[in-house]
């Protein structure tokens, strides 16, 4: 990754520290996961514990490393309350700038997808600049730590995006 993109990706981090944009702000902010080696977006509701654990798990099974990934929320303040579109939407330029900047060759997008489950499309965030990425849907890695249909879901997501 070049000296010029690490600095635009600290400037964002910086202010998507600073956003204001809705309520949500006052319980603190989540910034986005990324590293030099960033080459895939992974957009999805906070990662963490056991479903954190097994995503890992299954995406190491398939040849990938966490360092490989954008890994950006829906919304990007604490809260439960990650359904608001009012908030999806304010949250959603900050999507459009990470991808414009990282340029990542494909992603998977955590949520209720549960009959759309593998369902391949692509995807150009709301900025007409923005990149055209093939996005894999897929259940959450919370929905898979319940049960093994939950897991065998989240198994043939992560191969499809493999294999795309």
């Amino acid at each position: 990754m070049e000296n010029k993109v690490k600095r635009q990706l600290y400037l964002l981090d910086g202010m998507i520290k600073e956003c204001q944009e809705c309520p949500l702000y006052r319980n603190g902010h989540i910034k986005p996961y990324w590293t030099e080696h960033s080459r895939y977006v992974i957009m999805s509701e906070q990662l963490t514990g056991k479903a954190d654990s097994l995503l890992w798990e299954l995406m190491g099974e398939n040849g990938f490393k966490k360092e490989q990934f954008l890994i950006i929320n829906k919304i990007n303040c604490l809260s439960d309350d990650t359904t608001n579109p009012s908030h999806v939407e304010k949250c959603q330029k900050w999507l459009d700038m990470y991808i414009n900047i990282i340029m990542p060759l494909r992603g998977i997008m955590f949520g209720k997808y549960l009959h759309e489950n593998s369902t391949l499309f692509l995807m150009r965030v709301n900025n007409l600049y923005t990149p055209i990425i093939p996005i894999v849907k897929s259940v959450t890695p919370k929905f898979a730590t319940y049960n093994d249909e939950g897991r065998k879901l989240l198994e043939q997501s992560i191969l499809k995006f493999k294999l795309m």
